[in-house]
């Protein structure tokens, strides 16, 4: 699916990462980091647009 990166309401997208992030910190620390990075990628994507 496309969709225009710059109509992603990137405090939303963030505290719901934030949030999965905290629940599978404890039981899966690489994935909870992956999604941290995802999430990094996103908002340096959006930054420079």
């Amino acid at each position: 699916q496309n969709f225009n990166i710059l109509d992603i309401p990137m405090a939303q997208v963030t505290l719901q990462y934030l949030e999965y992030v905290e629940q599978i910190r404890q039981s899966n620390l690489e994935l909870a980091a992956e999604y941290l990075l995802m999430a990094a990628m996103l908002i340096e994507i959006k930054s420079r647009m």
